[in-house]
């Protein structure tokens, strides 16, 4: 039900907008659909590649501010997993550096969440973030071609569950550990480029209509 609701949310903005806006417009809604793919290490796992697509509303305006919610159907976000990097739902702020035509440069950022009802909210459990560029391509009046990257950041929430997880996994095993011997950690250690790394990235083709 609450997709059918977004739905006809994002189509009654694109009415609302009006039919004579073109991608050039100083204010101007769009309708896109994109492909693409995912690729994320998680926390002592192997890495996963996963191809995904999305539907998503982009309002911009002066040229050089721009607004986007996107919904990816095939991103599910898996809430046992030690760090979530995938998000159903994404919110972003845009910023063209280069508002040029017919080829546009962007950079972006935002929260995205495997719950709409977390994506307004930073620690939530399935939160997660993204931070990256794009290029634009217009190819007409209306349509633009595009193609993005974007660096993959798992919550504050996801990774303060893994760090409890892990000290509390650790306590366990020095408890239990054989008293006679030395203890040594059976675990990997865990660094920043466990979190932050540029191995964890989205990449994606779209293409866009204006109104």
């Amino acid at each position: 039900m609450r997709r059918v609701s977004l739905i006809a949310i994002l189509a009654s903005v694109c009415f609302v907008s009006g039919a004579h806006a073109s991608n050039k417009s100083l204010f101007t809604v769009g309708l896109g659909a994109g492909l693409g793919v995912n690729n994320s290490t998680p926390l002592f796992g192997s890495t996963a590649t996963r191809f995904t697509t999305e539907l998503s509303l982009k309002i911009k305006t002066l040229h050089v501010f721009g607004f986007e919610f996107a919904y990816a159907p095939t991103d599910t976000v898996d809430e046992s997993q030690a760090l979530v990097f995938d998000s159903t739902y994404r919110i972003s702020a845009l910023l063209y550096i280069v508002p040029t035509y017919p080829v546009g440069f962007y950079l972006k950022g935002g929260l995205g969440a495997g719950k709409i009802t977390e994506l307004f909210t930073f620690d939530a459990p399935t939160t997660s973030y993204h931070a990256g560029a794009g290029l634009d391509i217009y190819v007409g009046e209306h349509v633009v071609i595009g193609l993005e990257y974007l660096l993959l950041l798992p919550g504050v929430g996801s990774v303060r569950e893994t760090i409890a997880t892990f000290a509390n996994d650790e306590l366990r095993r020095y408890q239990e550990r054989d008293r006679s011997q030395p203890y040594v950690s059976e675990a990997p250690p865990v660094g920043i480029e466990d979190f932050i790394s540029p191995t964890n990235f989205r990449v994606q083709v779209n293409a866009r209509y204006y109104f």
